[in-house]
């Protein structure tokens, strides 16, 4: 791949990997010159202990402290509504999001609903004359969604039955704390699905129309080490190596797909868990080799590549994606995640109504995506 002459690197948090990262936490809500933290997260992190390791680091220091659990598995307007009441009550603090991809995209709409109000749609990624957004600070404790890594968040509206994209440049975290420990609380369906997504960002990515040399770069590495590690830290919780390994590649495909946008396997994937409540990393296992075998012959050299990361042949990537995913406990079947075989011209309907299949290699006719959706039935 030739290096184009104009490249542009978008913002990024700065980041920190390792053991007991969350330890760092005091200095950087200093260093964004706050003396509180509002914690968010949800009810599993708490009752696992991992929120309460997260306070305690904070208020050991002098800093004062709320934590905030009310975030569904899929965060909903009414989700973040009342966190932004919340944030509101609590008074001037940094934002500290701790958990997978739910809590972190709440604790981004909150901070952008607290400080605008008004209806969430108003607050559509790209809408103009927003006011900045409270600093944040994310604390992933799943190696999936990369969402650390830009300033969007995708939100549930039950009314609409749809996704809702909701974000600002302010919303990005301006610090992402990797922290291994954190994670071996994740149970081993969870972990299974994150790896997924996270399989899934990078392939999606590599396979976008918009790539550059710097995106490539990050996704190749990301399917390198879900190949390696994914399996290992589903079958042990506490391969500590591998858990840093996942959360490494999580961080860097989300890199890359806030530049280049993802694809028609996220597209369904959204689809479902907003018709249908399927969490996000299972909707995505149960469509993605078909998806990456449909985008094949657009993007062969580009397949070629990504193959070649996971040790593959070309013709053989698919395969692999599938197997990995039953290596891991997780082949669902769209019959099996409870959708109606008559739905699936709807489900292909709001698929095509998604943003983020105008990212895909081609956008598939709505017959084409059909069919994908009747072969993973």
């Amino acid at each position: 791949m030739a290096v184009e002459a104009a490249l542009r690197i978008p913002p990024r948090p700065e980041m920190v990997l390792g053991d007991d990262a969350v330890d760092d936490l005091p200095e950087f809500v200093r260093r964004l010159g706050e003396d509180a933290a509002f914690v968010v997260t949800d009810r599993g992190l708490v009752d696992a202990g991992v929120a309460g390791r997260v306070a305690r680091a904070l208020e050991s220091s002098g800093l004062r402290c709320a934590v905030h659990d009310d975030v569904g598995a899929n965060p909903s307007v009414a989700d973040v509504l009342a966190g932004s009441d919340a944030l509101r009550s609590f008074g001037r603090a940094a934002i500290v999001a701790v958990g997978g991809g739910s809590p972190i995209d709440a604790a981004k709409a909150m901070a952008l609903h607290a400080a605008n109000g008004g209806p969430l749609e108003a607050l559509a990624y790209g809408a103009a004359d927003l006011a900045p957004a409270p600093p944040l600070i994310a604390v992933p404790t799943t190696a999936g969604t990369g969402t650390e890594t830009n300033g969007f968040a995708v939100i549930d509206d039950p009314a609409a039955r749809r996704k809702r994209y909701v974000g600002h440049a302010s919303a990005l975290p301006r610090f992402a704390v990797l922290d291994p420990v954190l994670s071996t609380s994740a149970p081993q369906r969870v972990t299974a699905a994150c790896g997924i997504d996270v399989l899934a960002h990078a392939v999606e990515s590599l396979q976008a129309r918009t790539g550059n040399a710097y995106s490539t770069a990050l996704g190749l590495e990301a399917v390198r080490l879900v190949m390696a590690n994914l399996p290992a830290v589903v079958c042990d919780p506490d391969d500590r190596a591998g858990r840093t390994a996942m959360l490494l590649a999580a961080h860097l495909a989300g890199l890359a797909f806030a530049i280049t946008g993802l694809g028609t396997a996220h597209a369904i994937g959204h689809a479902l868990s907003a018709r249908y409540g399927t969490p996000h990393g299972v909707a995505l296992a149960a469509v993605l080799p078909l998806v990456v075998h449909m985008n094949a012959g657009e993007r062969g050299p580009e397949t070629a590549r990504i193959a070649a990361a996971a040790g593959v042949a070309p013709e053989r990537f698919p395969d692999a994606v599938a197997a990995l995913e039953e290596r891991s406990g997780l082949r669902p079947s769209l019959r099996e995640l409870g959708v109606p075989r008559r739905e699936l011209p709807a489900l292909a309907d709001a698929a095509l109504a998604d943003a983020v299949v105008d990212n895909a290699p081609r956008v598939p006719s709505r017959g084409e995506l059909v069919r994908l959706l009747e072969a993973a039935f």
